[in-house]
């Protein structure tokens, strides 16, 4: 099985989180598709690099002029999302909390111009179904580990969620 390393950091502050618009699909093709969904910022870790240099580089690039430092990291979760697709894959996704951002995020090529949520009225609708299954959890506090598995048609099969100590 191909396994690829992510990570992901939603900016959380003052009660409100900042979701952007994803405007080009994933670099990994047979994984779940995030166009025009709200999400955080991240992407594929790139070699020899940290999981928290990685989140800061893909933050920095995808929100520019805004910046995130790795100071203001909180890693909050640990994520296997399985594809049972052509070729079998798992996406390792770190996920990050930060309450600190500098500047203000605008459109990139990647993302839509940032907004905030408040982190009890999420727009449901518009965030990928399976972010919501952990995602809430997050932002309550809460350090996760999970797997995801998804089918060949990329619908849930099995989820198993666990409340983890730390990281």
């Amino acid at each position: 099985m191909k396994t690829k390393v992510q990570t992901v950091v939603f900016v959380v502050k003052d009660g409100k989180i900042l979701l952007a618009e994803k405007k080009t699909d994933t670099n990994v093709k047979e994984a779940v598709d995030m166009l025009g969904k709200l999400n955080g910022y991240g992407g594929l870790c790139k070699l020899n690099e940290t999981f928290e240099e990685a989140t800061v580089r893909e933050f920095n690039e995808e929100a520019k002029p805004a910046k995130i430092v790795k100071n203001f990291l909180t890693k909050v979760a640990e994520i296997d999302l399985v594809f049972f697709s052509e070729e079998r894959l798992r996406v390792n996704l770190h996920v990050f909390i930060s309450s600190n951002v500098i500047g203000t995020p605008s459109e990139t090529r990647e993302m839509k111009k940032g907004k905030w949520y408040s982190i009890n009225r999420l727009p449901k609708r518009q965030i990928i179904k399976s972010d919501l299954l952990w995602l809430p959890r997050i932002l309550e506090g809460q350090k996760i580990k999970a797997e995801i598995i998804f089918n060949r048609q990329k619908e849930l099969l099995d989820v198993d969620i666990n409340q983890v100590e730390g990281f």
